[in-house]
């Protein structure tokens, strides 16, 4: 194997592997970017819950 094929063998190593960490950095982006989602989804809820009791509590003081 000459020196050209080994470059064009080591380059393609590299493509791949690149490849493989960039759909590594794609799932977990998605992963956090969901859970940072699913975060504000619930702390949405809970500050509606929160604005409920409140207002029962203002009606009870009635």
């Amino acid at each position: 194997m000459n020196i050209s094929d080994q470059i064009r063998n080591l380059k393609w190593e590299l493509d791949s592997i690149l490849g493989e960490h960039l759909d590594i950095v794609a799932d977990l982006k998605a992963k956090y970017e969901n859970t940072i989602s699913e975060l504000e989804d619930e702390i949405e809820r809970l500050n509606n819950e929160v604005d409920e009791l409140n207002n029962e509590i203002v009606n009870l003081q009635r």
